[in-house]
């Protein structure tokens, strides 16, 4: 499987969620399961298993859960179109693929790996989740903080979960196709500037 911007933990871990799709649904269907016994002719349903509505999803009663509701759909579509914020993540889910084959691409012809990046990137990069903000003709504007532990270094440093970084060592966080050869040139010292907080800070890493 070639890499993509959302699979980033091969060499920084970038992630991008998307809901839009589960929004939408109209709820879980039933599993079925295999009989008890050879005799049973037809196997009987297990329950319904849901992992549950993402947090900006109306909850779904007992009979929209079995059969869609076009009154509902109509509903939720309705609030796709008028809602910034579903408006804003559609969009994002529209620009991803361009940008994520750019990514693919470097990847391909630098023959970037993991092994590429120093233990310490790596570790750093693996355990704080960045969002990529997609634009245009397949480029980002900057990585956005989504979560982070207290004693991460970019946390030690001064930044913040909503912070959206905007350059990593001098290099502009704007074209997918850049980042592989960025990463692989990050060593246990570098700067990160970010737009919302201290400026440009320096990351040190253990």
């Amino acid at each position: 499987m070639r890499p993509n911007l959302r699979l980033l933990i091969e060499i920084a871990a970038v992630v991008m969620v998307v809901t839009i799709g589960a929004f939408l649904s109209t709820g879980p269907e039933d599993v079925p399961v295999a009989s008890s016994s050879p005799e049973d002719a037809a196997p009987e349903p297990a329950p319904a298993v849901s992992a549950g509505p993402p947090a900006f999803a109306p909850t779904r009663s007992a009979a929209r859960a079995t059969a869609p509701d076009a009154a509902g759909t109509s509903e939720r579509m309705a609030l796709l179109q008028t809602d910034p914020v579903l408006l804003d993540r559609a969009r994002q889910h529209e620009l991803a693929p361009e940008a994520d084959e750019r990514w693919s691409e470097a990847v391909d012809e630098g023959r970037y790996t993991a092994e590429d990046v120093d233990v310490a990137v790596r570790e750093a990069f693996s355990t704080i989740e960045l969002e990529p903000r997609y634009a245009e003709d397949g480029m980002i504007e900057g990585l956005t903080i989504r979560s982070m532990q207290g004693d991460h270094p970019f946390a030690r440093a001064g930044l913040r979960e909503g912070d959206r970084l905007e350059r990593i060592h001098g290099v502009d966080l704007r074209d997918p196709a850049e980042l592989p050869a960025l990463f692989a040139r990050l060593g246990p010292e570098f700067e990160v500037c970010a737009r919302e907080s201290l400026g440009c800070v320096t990351i040190v890493l253990d």
